[in-house]
């Protein structure tokens, strides 16, 4: 009864705590994303345990607590732009460097679609509606920057996938086609850049977050080719890319 007291926001800290250490858990599942299909379990979950705790935790540390040095400085990061996003997309970079390219990317056979466009959709679905609780969550209490924060990451994801499609579709490679993954893609790259702005900007921004992340993220998917770099997931494109896009508009547009 003595944890239950305390409360942070208005709910009790141990839910707080628990909420947290969902996201502690969630970051380097993002990580791992760019070793698929080439990456062994036992060395996954050591890297896992090692790198949460040694690069997460610190970082997720320096911008929420009251006391770390990115808070203390005005840092504002509602939901996880840098813990989260930043670092889980460098550290996928970081790991598909590590781990090399798969054998058909050796091969010359270059980056393959998904092999099954409703597993892309559910996924994305998935995302879509769990991020409500990611950022809402945030709000620590069933309030009006829930609320909002609920509102600006819909709008945010839903532009998001509309400008990557636009982008896609102008594109020579697609030849003029609509692409359901592309709208995946870019709603995914929506949902991480209001993630740092979500509790702080009004509706009408995340229409920018959304267009600058569709963007900024389709175009930096064009970096894996030009350094040869597997990452089939595009993590770094569009979580690590994407996070610093919201970082960035979150100050700017709170200026």
């Amino acid at each position: 009864m003595g944890v239950l007291a305390q409360t942070t926001g208005s709910i009790p800290a141990l839910a707080h705590c628990i909420f947290e250490g969902m996201i502690a858990a969630l970051t380097p599942a993002i990580a791992i994303g760019a070793a698929v299909e080439r990456g062994r379990m036992l060395p996954c979950l050591v890297f896992i345990f090692v790198w949460a705790t040694l690069v997460y935790d610190p970082i997720a540390y320096w911008t929420w607590n009251p006391n770390g040095w990115v808070s203390r400085m005005g840092g504002l990061d509602f939901a996880g732009g840098t813990p989260v996003h930043i670092s889980s997309g460098s550290a996928a970079l970081a790991y598909a460097l590590i781990v090399g390219k798969r054998r058909a990317y050796i091969k010359g056979e270059g980056v393959t679609p998904p092999h099954n466009l409703i597993h892309v959709v559910i996924g994305t679905v998935f995302l879509w509606v769990g991020w409500f609780g990611f950022n809402g969550g945030s709000a620590a209490g069933s309030n009006l920057r829930a609320a909002m924060a609920c509102v600006v990451t819909n709008l945010a994801a839903s532009v998001g996938g509309i400008t990557w499609v636009l982008i896609g579709y102008w594109s020579k490679a697609s030849q003029h086609k609509w692409s359901v993954v592309s709208f995946c893609s870019g709603a995914v790259s929506g949902l991480v850049a209001i993630t740092p702005g979500s509790g702080y900007v009004p509706a009408w921004a995340a229409v920018i977050f959304g267009v600058v992340a569709g963007v900024a993220c389709y175009y930096g998917t064009g970096l894996k080719f030009r350094f040869k770099i597997d990452d089939p997931l595009d993590v770094f494109a569009i979580h690590a890319i994407g996070g610093f896009v919201g970082d960035l508009l979150t100050y700017v547009l709170l200026q």
